[in-house]
């Protein structure tokens, strides 16, 4: 269990090739093992040319079925198979299992992986089940390290000689504090029942003087909903994102909100970055929202509307807030109450996503327009800024 390029999955590899030539069956002197993966295309990626590296410069003759990605030599049989599939595995009296990023599952089909693991594990009497991850909450790996059920090592993106200076400096600079103890100290993190934008900070993240600077673009964000429609409206100056107002309305359409931003900001340009999911058609529209928002237009310039095809999911938004937060890159102002309050009161589930359900529900909406800013202007990556239309 580690962090970033700790050197977990280089473990893994090793591991799967001392089972493949050490791990054998009594009956027929012959392993046979598992390699499980998040996704096959990540196994074609990292684990088939190490193997086949190794087991060339070993000189050990393979052969290796792409169609049924099935290695064979001498000394047995090794299958690969993804995380996201537990019933496609098929096999039994299995020698070794390596399987690696386990925490990228759900619980469920992480238990259901292991119990399938386990109870397959009985083809030599010192079978072995290798497991890899960056620890994401405490999730199956957690509840098998506590209930004894694993011997667990952690290491740390620190620990690996071979990490340039600059990498890990490059990560320490995009991720927060509490996002940097899983990904390179490969710690577990509670991410259940949380404050979500936990890096948000009174004293750092909030100004009380009332300026809006003259002839600079706008950015609006916008979560449409017809009774908590929510659009957040900030200028980025100097390289902090400033919150100066909020509006939030119910029986609201997009159409109002166009003559709003219209009326309200005729001198300015704007750039807009909605809830993308307004690209699909309305049943209360002859247009789509994204539609209706291409059409605004001041008396500088139309509208530009900025996102990605699909919203980012909550997890990869909340890191980036978090990481903009904390880094003193967002201030909103003292009157934005509602988006101030989400700050305090949006908590996540135990998958890291918003929770949205019983007393949380309908207090993430400005939080949301917000974040739709934030991905595009205040991005962890260097990505270049998303374009619709």
């Amino acid at each position: 269990m580690g962090g970033y390029r700790s050197g977990k999955t280089h473990a893994l590899l090793r591991a799967s090739i001392i089972g493949h030539l050490t791990k054998m069956n009594p009956k027929d002197n012959l392993s046979n093992g598992w390699a499980v993966y998040p996704r096959l295309g990540l196994a074609k990626e990292i684990y088939v040319p190490e193997i086949n590296k190794i087991l060339e410069s070993a000189k050990i003759d393979y052969t290796y079925n792409k169609a049924e990605m099935v290695y064979k030599s001498r000394y047995g049989r090794q299958a690969i198979y993804s995380l996201q599939t537990p019933k496609m595995a098929i096999g039994s009296e299995l020698t070794h299992i390596e399987i690696d990023e386990f925490d990228t599952v759900n619980v469920e089909l992480a238990k259901e992986w292991f119990e399938k693991a386990i109870g397959r594990l009985n083809g030599s009497p010192d079978a072995q089940l290798s497991i890899g991850t960056t620890p994401e909450g405490f999730k199956y790996t957690y509840y098998l390290e506590t209930n004894n059920m694993l011997t667990a090592f952690h290491a740390s993106t620190y620990d690996n000689p071979y990490v340039d200076k600059s990498y890990i400096e490059h990560l320490e600079s995009i991720y927060d504090p509490e996002v940097a103890k899983q990904y390179l100290l490969g710690q577990y993190v509670n991410t259940v029942g949380k404050q979500a934008y936990y890096s948000f900070n009174r004293q750092y993240n909030i100004f009380m003087n009332d300026y809006v600077l003259e002839g600079e673009d706008i950015y609006i964000g916008i979560d449409f909903n017809v009774d908590n429609f929510s659009i957040v409206c900030s200028q980025y100056i100097r390289g902090v994102l400033n919150v100066f107002r909020e509006y939030r309305y119910k029986n609201f359409r997009t159409e109002d909100a166009v003559k709003l931003l219209e009326d309200t900001f005729p001198n300015n340009r704007l750039t807009i970055f909605p809830d993308m999911t307004g690209g699909a058609r309305h049943t209360s529209s002859a247009y789509s929202d994204i539609i209706q928002l291409r059409a605004g237009r001041t008396r500088i310039a139309p509208f530009a509307i900025r996102g990605n095809v699909n919203n980012y999911p909550h997890k990869v938004r909340l890191q980036t807030v978090n990481n903009a937060l904390s880094k003193s890159r967002i201030l909103i102002h003292k009157s934005c109450n509602w988006l101030i309050g989400d700050m305090d009161k949006v908590i996540t589930d135990s998958f890291y996503n918003i929770d949205k359900k019983g007393e949380n529900q309908g207090i993430n909406h400005m939080s949301d327009a917000f974040g739709y800013i934030v991905m595009q202007v205040l991005p962890i990556s260097e990505r270049k800024l998303g374009y619709v239309g």
